[in-house]
């Protein structure tokens, strides 16, 4: 069996609770269906760069990259979100850690 320091058991506990948090902060931030349309559409646009690629449509295939990319964006962009309330705890509970156990 392992056998945890005291010390291995708060960054064990500190783990866990950044963890919950961080769960918790992505699901109350994201708006879940608006993410499921982006990823509908993005798999809409990859079926229609894949019919361009096997057409040999250049101006079609152009077109669709180009949707595709705007969407890809704008999904991104908005997983991004939940790191703007997250990233300053995770700093400053690892900057703890670090002056603590380091």
């Amino acid at each position: 069996m392992i056998e945890l320091t005291p010390e291995g058991q708060t960054v064990a506990l500190v783990a866990v609770g950044l963890a919950t948090m961080s769960t918790f902060v992505r699901s109350a931030v994201l708006d879940k269906e608006k993410l499921a349309q982006q990823k509908q559409e993005i798999k809409q646009h990859q079926e229609k760069l894949k019919q361009a690629q096997k057409n040999k449509d250049t101006k079609g295939m152009q077109k669709s990259q180009e949707a595709l990319m705007q969407v890809m964006g704008e999904q991104m962009k908005h997983s991004f979100k939940p790191m703007i309330y997250t990233i300053i705890p995770f700093i400053l509970v690892f900057g703890w850690l670090r002056d603590n156990f380091g």
